[in-house]
C-alpha cells in the first residue's frame, strides 16, 4: 500500500517559478560546481530549506521527502557531505558568484542608479573627549 507523502510546496514553485522566469541559476550558478552533476539542484534545496525550515546540512536528508527532491532535479538522494561540499564550493568562489549576482540584477533591472542609504538601523559610537565636558 502506498503512504501519502505531505510537504510545503510554497518555496520549492517559487524557486522555480523565479527560475523559469528570470533564468536566476542559470545565469549565477551557471559554469560553478565542476564535475558534480547535481550542483544547482543541491543549491536550490540549501534555498528552499532556509526559506522554509532551516534544518541543519546534516540532517537534511532526514527532513527532505524524495518527491521534493525529484521535483528540485536531483536523479537520487544525496549525502550530507554533498551538500557540504556545494557549500564549501559556494565559498571558496564567493567573489565569482557575487560578480555574478551583481550582473544578473545590473541584467533584470533590479539596480537603481540612485543609492539610498538608511541609517535608522544604524549603531554609532563615539568617544567621550575632554572638550565635550565644557
Amino acid at each position: 500500500m502506498k503512504t501519502n507523502v505531505t510537504f510545503s510546496i510554497g518555496s520549492v514553485a517559487l524557486i522555480e517559478k523565479a527560475d523559469a522566469q528570470t533564468g536566476f541559476f542559470r545565469d549565477v550558478f551557471g559554469g560553478l560546481g565542476g564535475r558534480a552533476r547535481d550542483f544547482i539542484p543541491s543549491v536550490k534545496l540549501l534555498m528552499v530549506n532556509k526559506l522554509e525550515d532551516s534544518v541543519a546540512i546534516h540532517r537534511l536528508m532526514d527532513f527532505t521527502p524524495k518527491e521534493k527532491l525529484t521535483i528540485l532535479g536531483f536523479g537520487k538522494k544525496k549525502s550530507d557531505r554533498s551538500f557540504n561540499r556545494t557549500v564549501e564550493y559556494l565559498g571558496e568562489n564567493s567573489q565569482f558568484v557575487m560578480d555574478k549576482y551583481q550582473q544578473w540584477t545590473k541584467k533584470n533591472g533590479l539596480v537603481d542608479k540612485t543609492q539610498n542609504v538608511d541609517f535608522s538601523s544604524s549603531y554609532f559610537e563615539a568617544i567621550v573627549l575632554q572638550i565635550d565636558k565644557l
